[in-house]
Protein backbone atom coordinates (compact mmCIF):
# COMPACT_ATOMS: atom_id res chain seq x y z
CA UNK A 1 0.00 0.00 0.00
CA UNK A 2 1.09 3.59 -0.89
CA UNK A 3 0.77 6.38 0.42
CA UNK A 4 1.97 9.40 -0.32
CA UNK A 5 1.22 13.18 0.82
CA UNK A 6 2.31 16.45 0.06
CA UNK A 7 5.24 16.58 -2.43
CA UNK A 8 7.50 19.58 -3.06
CA UNK A 9 8.13 20.82 -7.16
CA UNK A 10 9.77 23.86 -8.90
CA UNK A 11 7.52 26.76 -7.71
CA UNK A 12 5.23 28.21 -10.57
CA UNK A 13 3.85 31.38 -10.30
CA UNK A 14 0.15 31.70 -10.38
CA UNK A 15 -0.91 34.91 -11.89
CA UNK A 16 -4.01 34.76 -10.15
CA UNK A 17 -2.34 34.41 -6.92
CA UNK A 18 -0.11 37.49 -7.80
CA UNK A 19 -2.88 39.84 -8.41
CA UNK A 20 -4.53 38.34 -5.24
CA UNK A 21 -1.27 39.77 -3.66
CA UNK A 22 -0.61 42.88 -5.59
CA UNK A 23 -4.46 44.43 -4.28
CA UNK A 24 -3.70 42.73 -0.74
CA UNK A 25 -6.54 40.01 -0.97
CA UNK A 26 -5.90 37.06 1.43
CA UNK A 27 -4.68 33.89 -0.43
CA UNK A 28 -7.00 31.18 -0.28
CA UNK A 29 -5.23 27.34 -0.44
CA UNK A 30 -7.15 24.73 -2.51
CA UNK A 31 -6.08 21.10 -3.02
CA UNK A 32 -5.84 18.81 -5.55
CA UNK A 33 -6.64 14.96 -4.44
CA UNK A 34 -4.95 12.43 -6.48
CA UNK A 35 -6.50 9.21 -5.34
CA UNK A 36 -6.61 5.45 -7.05
CA UNK A 37 -6.94 2.02 -6.38
CA UNK A 38 -5.03 -0.73 -8.06
CA UNK A 39 -5.21 -4.56 -8.10
CA UNK A 40 -3.58 -7.07 -10.58
CA UNK A 41 -2.24 -10.67 -11.09
CA UNK A 42 1.54 -8.83 -11.90
CA UNK A 43 3.69 -6.67 -9.70
CA UNK A 44 5.05 -4.40 -12.59
CA UNK A 45 1.47 -3.40 -13.85
CA UNK A 46 0.29 -2.55 -10.73
CA UNK A 47 3.42 -0.42 -10.41
CA UNK A 48 2.73 1.16 -14.03
CA UNK A 49 -1.14 1.95 -12.56
CA UNK A 50 -0.27 3.43 -9.71
CA UNK A 51 2.48 5.18 -11.45
CA UNK A 52 -0.30 6.50 -14.00
CA UNK A 53 -2.81 7.76 -11.56
CA UNK A 54 0.36 9.74 -9.61
CA UNK A 55 1.35 11.69 -12.84
CA UNK A 56 -2.83 12.68 -12.87
CA UNK A 57 -4.17 9.98 -15.18
CA UNK A 58 -7.28 8.26 -14.61
CA UNK A 59 -8.76 4.79 -14.17
CA UNK A 60 -8.82 4.51 -18.00
CA UNK A 61 -5.44 5.69 -18.16
CA UNK A 62 -3.92 3.35 -15.72
CA UNK A 63 -5.72 0.66 -17.38
CA UNK A 64 -4.17 1.12 -20.36
CA UNK A 65 -1.04 1.25 -19.34
CA UNK A 66 -1.08 -1.53 -17.35
CA UNK A 67 -2.86 -3.86 -20.68
CA UNK A 68 0.23 -3.17 -22.95
CA UNK A 69 2.42 -3.64 -19.46
CA UNK A 70 1.33 -7.38 -19.51
CA UNK A 71 2.09 -8.08 -22.78
CA UNK A 72 5.53 -7.61 -21.89
CA UNK A 73 5.66 -8.98 -18.16
CA UNK A 74 3.07 -11.45 -18.94
CA UNK A 75 2.55 -12.37 -22.41
CA UNK A 76 1.70 -16.12 -21.67
CA UNK A 77 -2.01 -14.58 -20.84
CA UNK A 78 -1.58 -11.07 -22.78
CA UNK A 79 -0.54 -9.62 -25.92
CA UNK A 80 -0.73 -7.37 -28.98
CA UNK A 81 -2.02 -10.61 -30.56
CA UNK A 82 -4.98 -11.74 -28.03
CA UNK A 83 -7.77 -9.26 -26.71
CA UNK A 84 -10.30 -9.56 -23.39
CA UNK A 85 -13.15 -7.97 -22.15
CA UNK A 86 -13.96 -4.74 -19.47
CA UNK A 87 -16.12 -3.28 -17.82
CA UNK A 88 -15.91 0.01 -17.70
CA UNK A 89 -18.30 3.26 -16.20
CA UNK A 90 -19.74 3.94 -12.50
CA UNK A 91 -19.20 6.86 -10.71
CA UNK A 92 -18.76 10.27 -12.34
CA UNK A 93 -17.69 7.69 -15.24
CA UNK A 94 -21.51 6.98 -15.88
CA UNK A 95 -23.18 4.17 -16.49
CA UNK A 96 -21.35 0.98 -16.62
CA UNK A 97 -20.58 -0.40 -20.12
CA UNK A 98 -19.19 -3.78 -21.06
CA UNK A 99 -15.91 -2.98 -23.75
CA UNK A 100 -15.75 -6.08 -25.82
CA UNK A 101 -12.39 -6.79 -27.94
CA UNK A 102 -12.34 -10.52 -27.57
CA UNK A 103 -10.37 -11.72 -30.08
CA UNK A 104 -12.38 -13.43 -33.43
CA UNK A 105 -10.65 -16.48 -35.23
CA UNK A 106 -8.82 -15.57 -38.21
CA UNK A 107 -10.78 -16.81 -41.48
CA UNK A 108 -8.45 -16.24 -43.87
CA UNK A 109 -6.04 -19.46 -44.72
CA UNK A 110 -3.03 -19.70 -46.42
CA UNK A 111 -1.13 -22.53 -48.22
CA UNK A 112 1.64 -21.97 -45.12
CA UNK A 113 -1.59 -22.31 -42.34
CA UNK A 114 -1.21 -24.96 -40.03
CA UNK A 115 -1.78 -23.56 -36.57
CA UNK A 116 -5.09 -21.36 -36.67
CA UNK A 117 -5.02 -18.00 -34.95
CA UNK A 118 -7.10 -15.09 -33.41
CA UNK A 119 -7.13 -11.84 -35.05
CA UNK A 120 -5.36 -9.46 -32.97
CA UNK A 121 -7.71 -6.90 -30.87
CA UNK A 122 -5.78 -5.91 -28.25
CA UNK A 123 -4.31 -2.46 -29.11
CA UNK A 124 -7.55 -1.26 -30.68
CA UNK A 125 -9.40 -2.34 -28.03
CA UNK A 126 -7.27 -0.37 -25.69
CA UNK A 127 -7.29 2.13 -28.02
CA UNK A 128 -11.18 2.74 -27.76
CA UNK A 129 -11.30 2.51 -24.06
CA UNK A 130 -8.27 5.50 -24.04
CA UNK A 131 -9.95 7.34 -26.92
CA UNK A 132 -13.82 7.49 -24.84
CA UNK A 133 -12.20 7.89 -21.05
CA UNK A 134 -8.54 8.73 -21.30
CA UNK A 135 -7.24 11.78 -19.84
CA UNK A 136 -3.49 11.75 -20.77
CA UNK A 137 -1.58 11.31 -23.92
CA UNK A 138 -1.57 8.21 -25.53
CA UNK A 139 2.30 7.63 -25.86
CA UNK A 140 2.23 8.15 -21.73
CA UNK A 141 0.24 5.14 -21.31
CA UNK A 142 1.93 2.99 -23.76
CA UNK A 143 5.68 4.07 -22.41
CA UNK A 144 5.90 1.83 -19.31
CA UNK A 145 5.51 -1.17 -21.94
CA UNK A 146 7.70 0.00 -24.49
CA UNK A 147 10.55 0.77 -22.38
CA UNK A 148 9.78 -2.24 -20.28
CA UNK A 149 10.58 -4.32 -23.50
CA UNK A 150 13.54 -2.13 -24.38
CA UNK A 151 15.17 -1.93 -21.17
CA UNK A 152 13.91 -5.53 -20.12
CA UNK A 153 12.42 -7.15 -16.91
CA UNK A 154 12.52 -8.66 -13.93
CA UNK A 155 10.95 -12.06 -14.88
CA UNK A 156 8.48 -13.39 -12.36
CA UNK A 157 8.20 -17.04 -10.13
CA UNK A 158 4.43 -16.87 -11.71
CA UNK A 159 5.62 -16.05 -15.63
CA UNK A 160 8.77 -18.38 -15.35
CA UNK A 161 6.46 -21.32 -14.29
CA UNK A 162 4.52 -21.35 -17.10
CA UNK A 163 7.45 -21.06 -19.50
CA UNK A 164 8.67 -23.87 -17.90
CA UNK A 165 5.48 -25.69 -18.70
CA UNK A 166 5.26 -25.27 -22.00
CA UNK A 167 8.49 -24.59 -23.06
CA UNK A 168 9.07 -27.55 -25.15
CA UNK A 169 5.86 -27.12 -27.59
CA UNK A 170 6.47 -23.39 -27.16
CA UNK A 171 10.22 -23.90 -28.63
CA UNK A 172 9.37 -25.99 -31.16
CA UNK A 173 8.81 -22.49 -33.12
CA UNK A 174 12.34 -20.83 -34.01
CA UNK A 175 10.87 -17.39 -33.54
CA UNK A 176 9.09 -18.14 -30.25
CA UNK A 177 12.63 -19.79 -29.02
CA UNK A 178 14.88 -16.75 -29.74
CA UNK A 179 12.30 -14.41 -28.03
CA UNK A 180 11.68 -16.67 -24.76
CA UNK A 181 14.87 -18.79 -24.01
CA UNK A 182 18.08 -18.05 -22.80
CA UNK A 183 21.46 -18.13 -23.83
CA UNK A 184 21.95 -21.72 -23.38
CA UNK A 185 18.51 -22.12 -25.06
CA UNK A 186 16.69 -23.12 -21.88
CA UNK A 187 13.19 -21.45 -20.67
CA UNK A 188 14.31 -17.60 -18.74
CA UNK A 189 14.19 -18.52 -14.84
CA UNK A 190 12.71 -16.15 -12.04
CA UNK A 191 14.79 -13.26 -11.29
CA UNK A 192 16.42 -13.03 -14.44
CA UNK A 193 15.88 -10.15 -16.95
CA UNK A 194 13.85 -10.22 -20.18
CA UNK A 195 14.08 -8.30 -23.29
CA UNK A 196 11.87 -8.60 -26.48
CA UNK A 197 13.71 -5.75 -28.53
CA UNK A 198 11.44 -6.48 -31.44
CA UNK A 199 8.28 -6.22 -29.72
CA UNK A 200 9.65 -2.95 -28.31
CA UNK A 201 10.32 -1.84 -31.66
CA UNK A 202 6.22 -2.35 -32.17
CA UNK A 203 4.82 -0.55 -28.83
CA UNK A 204 7.50 2.18 -30.08
CA UNK A 205 5.13 2.88 -33.35
CA UNK A 206 2.15 1.78 -31.77
CA UNK A 207 2.75 4.68 -29.44
CA UNK A 208 4.25 7.44 -31.39
CA UNK A 209 1.39 6.55 -34.13
CA UNK A 210 -1.56 5.50 -32.74
CA UNK A 211 -3.00 2.08 -32.25
CA UNK A 212 -4.69 1.97 -35.50
CA UNK A 213 -0.75 2.40 -37.50
CA UNK A 214 -1.49 -1.54 -35.93
CA UNK A 215 -4.82 -3.02 -37.99
CA UNK A 216 -3.89 -0.11 -41.41
CA UNK A 217 -0.46 0.61 -43.44
CA UNK A 218 3.01 -0.61 -43.52
CA UNK A 219 2.84 -2.71 -40.09
CA UNK A 220 -0.59 -4.10 -40.50
CA UNK A 221 1.11 -5.36 -43.83
CA UNK A 222 4.20 -6.56 -41.88
CA UNK A 223 1.51 -8.17 -39.16
CA UNK A 224 -0.58 -9.94 -42.17
CA UNK A 225 3.17 -11.64 -44.07
CA UNK A 226 4.67 -12.72 -40.30
CA UNK A 227 1.31 -14.49 -39.26
CA UNK A 228 1.70 -16.25 -42.59
CA UNK A 229 5.44 -17.49 -41.36
CA UNK A 230 3.74 -18.10 -37.97
CA UNK A 231 1.74 -20.47 -39.24
CA UNK A 232 -1.21 -18.68 -38.85
CA UNK A 233 -3.06 -16.42 -41.42
CA UNK A 234 -4.32 -12.66 -40.74
CA UNK A 235 -6.84 -11.04 -43.48
CA UNK A 236 -5.80 -7.71 -44.23
CA UNK A 237 -9.27 -6.77 -44.47
CA UNK A 238 -10.57 -8.49 -41.92
CA UNK A 239 -7.49 -6.90 -39.71
CA UNK A 240 -8.48 -3.02 -41.55
CA UNK A 241 -11.88 -3.10 -40.41
CA UNK A 242 -12.34 -4.65 -37.07
CA UNK A 243 -13.44 -2.48 -34.27
CA UNK A 244 -14.30 -3.40 -30.79
CA UNK A 245 -17.75 -3.36 -29.12
CA UNK A 246 -19.48 -1.42 -26.80
CA UNK A 247 -22.24 -3.61 -25.07
CA UNK A 248 -24.70 -3.01 -22.35
CA UNK A 249 -23.65 -5.75 -19.02
CA UNK A 250 -25.90 -8.70 -17.32
CA UNK A 251 -26.75 -6.39 -14.14
CA UNK A 252 -29.24 -7.57 -11.70
CA UNK A 253 -30.22 -5.31 -8.25
CA UNK A 254 -29.37 -6.84 -4.78
CA UNK A 255 -30.20 -5.04 -1.98
CA UNK A 256 -28.99 -0.95 -2.75
CA UNK A 257 -26.38 -2.88 -4.64
CA UNK A 258 -26.22 -3.21 -8.75
CA UNK A 259 -24.07 -6.32 -9.95
CA UNK A 260 -22.95 -5.75 -13.47
CA UNK A 261 -20.84 -8.32 -15.63
CA UNK A 262 -20.40 -8.75 -19.15
CA UNK A 263 -22.79 -11.05 -21.57
CA UNK A 264 -21.31 -14.36 -22.35
CA UNK A 265 -19.39 -15.73 -24.23
CA UNK A 266 -17.77 -13.83 -21.23
CA UNK A 267 -19.44 -16.02 -18.71
CA UNK A 268 -17.47 -16.34 -14.68
CA UNK A 269 -19.02 -12.86 -13.98
CA UNK A 270 -22.34 -14.10 -14.60
CA UNK A 271 -21.60 -17.25 -12.64
CA UNK A 272 -20.03 -15.42 -9.73
CA UNK A 273 -23.54 -13.31 -9.27
CA UNK A 274 -25.77 -16.18 -9.68
CA UNK A 275 -23.81 -18.21 -6.97
CA UNK A 276 -23.99 -14.74 -4.54
CA UNK A 277 -28.05 -14.90 -5.41
CA UNK A 278 -28.32 -18.19 -4.79
CA UNK A 279 -26.31 -18.24 -1.58
CA UNK A 280 -28.26 -14.87 -0.57
CA UNK A 281 -31.50 -17.24 -1.00
CA UNK A 282 -30.07 -20.23 0.83
CA UNK A 283 -28.86 -18.78 3.45
CA UNK A 284 -29.97 -19.70 7.23
CA UNK A 285 -29.03 -19.78 10.74
CA UNK A 286 -26.46 -22.36 9.53
CA UNK A 287 -24.68 -20.54 7.07
CA UNK A 288 -23.33 -18.20 9.84
CA UNK A 289 -20.59 -21.09 10.42
CA UNK A 290 -17.79 -21.51 8.46
CA UNK A 291 -18.78 -24.94 8.28
CA UNK A 292 -21.80 -24.16 7.38
CA UNK A 293 -21.12 -21.61 4.70
CA UNK A 294 -19.26 -23.83 2.95
CA UNK A 295 -21.76 -26.16 2.30
CA UNK A 296 -24.25 -23.39 0.97
CA UNK A 297 -20.91 -22.37 -1.25
CA UNK A 298 -20.78 -25.93 -2.68
CA UNK A 299 -24.48 -26.00 -3.34
CA UNK A 300 -24.79 -23.00 -5.06
CA UNK A 301 -21.79 -23.61 -7.23
CA UNK A 302 -23.48 -26.99 -8.14
CA UNK A 303 -26.48 -25.13 -9.39
CA UNK A 304 -25.19 -22.34 -11.40
CA UNK A 305 -22.16 -24.03 -13.17
CA UNK A 306 -25.12 -26.53 -13.78
CA UNK A 307 -27.59 -24.27 -14.84
CA UNK A 308 -24.59 -22.87 -17.55
CA UNK A 309 -24.31 -26.11 -18.42
CA UNK A 310 -27.75 -25.94 -20.34
CA UNK A 311 -27.86 -22.35 -21.75
CA UNK A 312 -24.48 -22.37 -23.30
CA UNK A 313 -25.55 -24.32 -26.36
CA UNK A 314 -22.98 -24.13 -29.25
CA UNK A 315 -21.75 -20.59 -29.49
CA UNK A 316 -20.40 -20.66 -25.41
CA UNK A 317 -23.38 -19.07 -25.14
CA UNK A 318 -23.37 -15.98 -27.10
CA UNK A 319 -26.17 -16.19 -28.52
CA UNK A 320 -28.33 -16.84 -25.16
CA UNK A 321 -30.36 -14.69 -23.14
CA UNK A 322 -29.21 -14.28 -19.89
CA UNK A 323 -31.03 -11.61 -17.61
CA UNK A 324 -33.58 -14.27 -16.83
CA UNK A 325 -31.63 -16.67 -15.36
CA UNK A 326 -30.77 -14.02 -12.89
CA UNK A 327 -34.09 -13.29 -11.94
CA UNK A 328 -35.44 -14.04 -8.41
CA UNK A 329 -38.00 -16.30 -9.78
CA UNK A 330 -35.25 -18.11 -11.38
CA UNK A 331 -33.21 -18.47 -8.26
CA UNK A 332 -36.00 -19.16 -6.03
CA UNK A 333 -36.48 -22.15 -8.38
CA UNK A 334 -32.80 -23.34 -8.39
CA UNK A 335 -32.75 -23.06 -4.51
CA UNK A 336 -36.07 -24.77 -3.89
CA UNK A 337 -34.56 -28.03 -3.20
CA UNK A 338 -31.52 -26.61 -1.08
CA UNK A 339 -31.06 -28.53 2.26
CA UNK A 340 -28.45 -27.20 5.12
CA UNK A 341 -28.20 -30.66 5.84
CA UNK A 342 -27.44 -32.47 3.31
CA UNK A 343 -25.79 -32.04 -0.47
CA UNK A 344 -28.02 -32.76 -3.31
CA UNK A 345 -27.29 -34.62 -6.07
CA UNK A 346 -25.18 -33.86 -8.63
CA UNK A 347 -27.01 -35.13 -11.58
CA UNK A 348 -30.26 -33.51 -10.83
CA UNK A 349 -28.23 -29.76 -12.14
CA UNK A 350 -25.69 -31.10 -14.41
CA UNK A 351 -25.98 -32.16 -17.87
CA UNK A 352 -22.45 -34.02 -17.94
CA UNK A 353 -22.82 -34.52 -21.55
CA UNK A 354 -22.46 -30.91 -22.34
CA UNK A 355 -19.80 -29.36 -19.62
CA UNK A 356 -17.54 -27.43 -21.83
CA UNK A 357 -13.58 -27.46 -20.89
CA UNK A 358 -11.82 -23.71 -19.58
CA UNK A 359 -8.57 -23.43 -20.25
CA UNK A 360 -6.53 -21.46 -17.72
CA UNK A 361 -5.24 -18.81 -20.12
CA UNK A 362 -6.45 -15.34 -18.64
CA UNK A 363 -5.09 -12.65 -16.45
CA UNK A 364 -7.10 -9.66 -15.08
CA UNK A 365 -7.14 -6.36 -13.30
CA UNK A 366 -9.01 -3.67 -11.55
CA UNK A 367 -8.48 0.20 -10.83
CA UNK A 368 -10.74 2.62 -9.49
CA UNK A 369 -10.08 5.97 -9.43
CA UNK A 370 -11.30 8.95 -7.28
CA UNK A 371 -14.13 9.86 -9.75
CA UNK A 372 -15.99 6.57 -9.20
CA UNK A 373 -14.36 5.91 -12.31
CA UNK A 374 -13.96 1.52 -12.76
CA UNK A 375 -12.13 -0.49 -15.34
CA UNK A 376 -11.83 -4.04 -14.31
CA UNK A 377 -10.72 -6.04 -17.39
CA UNK A 378 -10.04 -9.89 -18.31
CA UNK A 379 -6.95 -10.13 -20.88
CA UNK A 380 -6.84 -13.40 -22.89
CA UNK A 381 -4.63 -15.68 -25.36
CA UNK A 382 -7.44 -18.80 -25.28
CA UNK A 383 -4.13 -20.50 -24.09
CA UNK A 384 -1.01 -19.83 -22.86
CA UNK A 385 0.86 -18.56 -24.82
CA UNK A 386 -1.62 -18.64 -27.79
CA UNK A 387 -0.19 -20.50 -30.96
CA UNK A 388 2.94 -21.06 -29.42
CA UNK A 389 4.23 -19.16 -32.31
CA UNK A 390 6.13 -16.01 -32.48
CA UNK A 391 5.76 -13.66 -35.66
CA UNK A 392 8.70 -13.06 -36.67
CA UNK A 393 10.62 -9.56 -36.47
CA UNK A 394 7.90 -8.35 -34.65
CA UNK A 395 7.91 -10.56 -31.52
CA UNK A 396 4.22 -10.31 -31.24
CA UNK A 397 2.93 -14.28 -30.48
CA UNK A 398 -0.53 -15.02 -32.06
CA UNK A 399 -3.39 -15.66 -30.12
CA UNK A 400 -5.15 -19.58 -30.36
CA UNK A 401 -8.05 -19.42 -32.36
CA UNK A 402 -11.51 -19.74 -30.13
CA UNK A 403 -13.44 -22.99 -30.53
CA UNK A 404 -12.61 -26.17 -29.34
CA UNK A 405 -9.70 -27.81 -26.53
CA UNK A 406 -11.33 -25.11 -24.27
CA UNK A 407 -9.90 -22.24 -26.02
CA UNK A 408 -12.82 -19.98 -25.49
CA UNK A 409 -14.02 -16.67 -23.25
CA UNK A 410 -16.11 -18.65 -20.49
CA UNK A 411 -13.11 -17.65 -17.37
CA UNK A 412 -13.36 -14.42 -18.34
CA UNK A 413 -15.50 -11.89 -17.06
CA UNK A 414 -15.17 -9.38 -14.12
CA UNK A 415 -17.43 -7.79 -11.65
CA UNK A 416 -18.52 -4.18 -10.91
CA UNK A 417 -20.69 -3.10 -8.21
CA UNK A 418 -22.13 0.71 -7.95
CA UNK A 419 -24.75 1.77 -5.71
CA UNK A 420 -28.10 1.76 -7.15
CA UNK A 421 -29.10 4.83 -5.60
CA UNK A 422 -26.69 7.03 -7.20
CA UNK A 423 -24.16 4.81 -9.39
CA UNK A 424 -21.40 5.16 -6.95
CA UNK A 425 -18.62 2.51 -7.49
CA UNK A 426 -18.30 0.19 -4.62
CA UNK A 427 -16.38 -3.10 -5.50
CA UNK A 428 -14.56 -4.49 -8.10
CA UNK A 429 -13.19 -8.16 -8.95
CA UNK A 430 -11.52 -9.56 -11.47
CA UNK A 431 -10.78 -13.62 -11.64
CA UNK A 432 -8.20 -16.01 -13.11
CA UNK A 433 -7.96 -19.78 -13.18
CA UNK A 434 -10.23 -21.63 -16.11
CA UNK A 435 -13.19 -23.05 -14.85
CA UNK A 436 -12.57 -21.96 -11.32
CA UNK A 437 -12.52 -18.23 -12.18
CA UNK A 438 -15.86 -17.58 -11.70
CA UNK A 439 -16.01 -19.81 -8.42
CA UNK A 440 -12.85 -18.36 -7.00
CA UNK A 441 -14.91 -14.51 -7.38
CA UNK A 442 -18.11 -16.01 -5.78
CA UNK A 443 -16.13 -17.21 -2.76
CA UNK A 444 -14.81 -13.89 -2.26
CA UNK A 445 -18.23 -11.77 -2.67
CA UNK A 446 -19.87 -14.62 -0.48
CA UNK A 447 -17.26 -13.51 2.15
CA UNK A 448 -17.76 -9.48 1.45
CA UNK A 449 -21.34 -9.11 0.97
CA UNK A 450 -23.03 -12.11 2.44
CA UNK A 451 -20.24 -12.71 5.66
CA UNK A 452 -19.70 -9.56 5.81
CA UNK A 453 -15.58 -10.06 6.26
CA UNK A 454 -12.65 -7.86 5.71
CA UNK A 455 -11.37 -7.54 2.16
CA UNK A 456 -8.21 -9.36 2.66
CA UNK A 457 -9.52 -12.22 4.77
CA UNK A 458 -12.14 -12.81 2.39
CA UNK A 459 -9.61 -12.67 -0.29
CA UNK A 460 -7.17 -15.03 1.30
CA UNK A 461 -9.49 -17.59 2.66
CA UNK A 462 -10.23 -21.05 1.91
CA UNK A 463 -12.21 -21.49 -1.20
CA UNK A 464 -14.65 -24.41 -2.29
CA UNK A 465 -15.09 -25.00 -6.28
CA UNK A 466 -17.53 -27.70 -8.05
CA UNK A 467 -16.18 -29.47 -10.60
CA UNK A 468 -19.35 -29.75 -12.78
CA UNK A 469 -17.41 -32.35 -15.49
CA UNK A 470 -16.44 -35.08 -12.07
CA UNK A 471 -19.34 -34.00 -10.30
CA UNK A 472 -17.49 -33.37 -7.34
CA UNK A 473 -17.03 -30.64 -4.51
CA UNK A 474 -12.92 -29.08 -5.10
CA UNK A 475 -11.33 -27.60 -1.46
CA UNK A 476 -7.93 -25.99 -1.11
CA UNK A 477 -5.26 -27.74 0.92
CA UNK A 478 -5.43 -24.98 3.17
CA UNK A 479 -9.09 -25.72 4.32
CA UNK A 480 -10.02 -26.31 7.59
CA UNK A 481 -9.93 -29.87 8.91
CA UNK A 482 -13.92 -29.00 10.52
CA UNK A 483 -14.92 -27.77 6.83
CA UNK A 484 -13.62 -30.94 5.46
CA UNK A 485 -15.22 -33.00 7.53
CA UNK A 486 -18.98 -31.43 7.46
CA UNK A 487 -18.57 -31.69 3.25
CA UNK A 488 -18.14 -35.23 3.60
CA UNK A 489 -20.71 -35.36 6.63
CA UNK A 490 -23.08 -33.84 4.18
CA UNK A 491 -22.57 -36.17 1.93
CA UNK A 492 -20.16 -34.38 -0.72
CA UNK A 493 -18.06 -35.90 -2.99
CA UNK A 494 -14.46 -33.88 -1.90
CA UNK A 495 -11.01 -33.73 -3.65
CA UNK A 496 -8.36 -31.17 -2.68
CA UNK A 497 -6.14 -29.09 -4.83
CA UNK A 498 -3.42 -26.78 -3.74
CA UNK A 499 -5.23 -23.59 -5.28
CA UNK A 500 -8.47 -22.54 -6.66
CA UNK A 501 -8.26 -19.51 -8.45
CA UNK A 502 -6.88 -16.20 -8.23
CA UNK A 503 -8.83 -12.96 -7.49
CA UNK A 504 -8.35 -9.58 -7.74
CA UNK A 505 -10.36 -7.12 -5.55
CA UNK A 506 -11.25 -3.40 -4.48
CA UNK A 507 -13.25 -2.29 -2.07
CA UNK A 508 -15.24 0.85 -1.37
CA UNK A 509 -18.25 0.48 0.95
CA UNK A 510 -18.81 4.27 0.93
CA UNK A 511 -18.99 4.68 -2.82
CA UNK A 512 -16.83 6.77 -4.99
CA UNK A 513 -17.11 9.75 -5.37
CA UNK A 514 -17.10 10.54 -2.05
CA UNK A 515 -15.17 14.25 -0.41
CA UNK A 516 -12.81 11.68 1.46
CA UNK A 517 -12.30 8.54 -0.65
CA UNK A 518 -12.07 5.36 1.54
CA UNK A 519 -11.01 1.99 -0.29
CA UNK A 520 -9.06 -0.76 0.06
CA UNK A 521 -7.64 -3.52 -2.88
CA UNK A 522 -6.45 -7.20 -1.98
CA UNK A 523 -4.29 -9.10 -4.86
CA UNK A 524 -4.54 -12.93 -4.68
CA UNK A 525 -1.99 -14.15 -1.92
CA UNK A 526 -2.10 -17.61 -3.68
CA UNK A 527 -0.42 -15.59 -6.75
CA UNK A 528 2.28 -12.41 -6.96
CA UNK A 529 0.13 -9.78 -7.76
CA UNK A 530 -0.04 -6.71 -5.72
CA UNK A 531 -2.59 -4.29 -4.76
CA UNK A 532 -1.52 -0.43 -4.40
CA UNK A 533 -3.77 2.41 -3.11
CA UNK A 534 -2.91 5.98 -4.13
CA UNK A 535 -3.67 8.64 -2.14
CA UNK A 536 -1.76 12.22 -2.75
CA UNK A 537 -3.06 15.67 -1.22
CA UNK A 538 -1.26 18.37 -3.11
CA UNK A 539 -1.87 22.09 -1.85
CA UNK A 540 -2.08 24.62 -4.57
CA UNK A 541 -1.47 28.56 -2.88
Amino acid sequence: MLFLAACGGIDVPNPITAINEAVGLKKVPTSIQVFGVVSSDDPASSSVGSSIILRGGNAADAAAAMAFGMTVTFPSRAGLGGGGVCLVGGGRGGKVQVLDFLPPTSKSKDKRTDRPSALPTMARGIAVLHARYGRLPWGTVVAPARDFARDGIVVTKAFADELAKYATPLFADPASRSVFADRRGRPIEAGNRFRQIELNTVLSTVGGRGAGYLYRGSLAQRLVEASKSAGGALDPVALRDYLPRWRDPVSVQVGDNVLHAPPPPASAGIVAIQMLQLALAGRGKESNTPAGRAHLIAEAAKRSLGDRTKWLGSEFGASAEVQPLLSKSHVTQLMQSFSPRRASSPEKFVDKNRVVSETDANIGFAVIDSDGLSVACSLTMYHPFGTGRTMPDLGVLLAAAPGAKGRNALPLGPVVVTRASDNATRFAFTGSGGSKSATAMANVMIEILLARKELSSAVANARLHFSAERGEVVIEDREDKERLVSLIGLGHKVRRLPSIGLVNAISCPAGLPAPEPACEAAADPRGEGVAVKVNLVKEIR
